[in-house]
């Protein structure tokens, strides 16, 4: 409708989660402003991650190239803890990492409407508007406030004050062995992913047409 206000978002947290939810909610219309606490740019950031189908699409409906975000893969195979093959089926991922995902995020997002620098301390809201309020004392008004400010989000536990982290009891150890010795470079064609159950810590193996890389966690 012609002269209809445009509703305004305020996203507190400009990683990853933030900046999707602003892409989209910009796409539908209204008008974003990212805000997040670091002062300089989180790239560099993360480590290795899957891309699953849903994020694909998600950033293919953006418009997002997704073609080179990483190594493209159809199959899970498991083993059990004697080698053998007990199941396989189809499982379309991308395996990539934070850093490109992050990065393919930030470049779409308009620059001028992410603030870097700008901790969000609460909010309030009443009847008509929800107002955020910043570390350095500003209060900024929206239509909708999006919490995406991560594990230890102050808009969660202004919302959900008895929620609180809880270690999982296990830490992660991540490396790959390459297990070819002609092999001169790891960004070969990856077909599978397969898992091996067994004593000792879990592994995730990649096979790459007669070579493997193999992670541990």
């Amino acid at each position: 409708m012609a002269g209809a206000r445009v509703k305004r978002a305020i996203i507190v947290g400009g990683s990853m989660s933030g900046l999707l939810s602003g892409l989209l909610l910009r796409r539908a219309g209204w008008a974003v402003d990212i805000y997040e606490r670091v002062d300089s740019e989180l790239s560099g950031r993360g480590a290795g991650i899957v891309a699953q189908y849903e994020l694909i699409e998600r950033l293919r409906g953006l418009g997002l190239a997704t073609d080179e975000l990483g190594v493209h893969i159809t199959t899970r195979k498991i083993l059990d803890v004697l080698g053998r093959l007990t199941h396989e089926f189809e499982c379309p991922q991308v395996l990539t990492a934070w850093e490109r995902v992050y990065r393919l995020l930030r470049d779409a997002f308009p620059p001028a409407c992410y603030h870097r620098g700008r901790g969000a301390a609460k909010f309030t809201q009443n009847a008509d508007a929800v107002q955020a309020h910043f570390s350095d004392g500003e209060i900024i008004e929206a239509d909708l406030l999006v919490g995406a400010d991560g594990i230890r989000s102050t808009i969660r536990r202004q919302c959900l004050p008895e929620v609180t982290p809880r270690y999982a009891g296990y830490c992660a150890s991540n490396f790959s062995a390459i297990r070819s010795p002609g092999l001169t470079t790891i960004f070969v064609p990856v077909t599978a992913v397969t898992m091996w159950f067994g004593t000792g810590p879990p592994t995730k193996q990649r096979n790459c047409n007669g070579c493997s890389l193999t992670s541990a966690v």
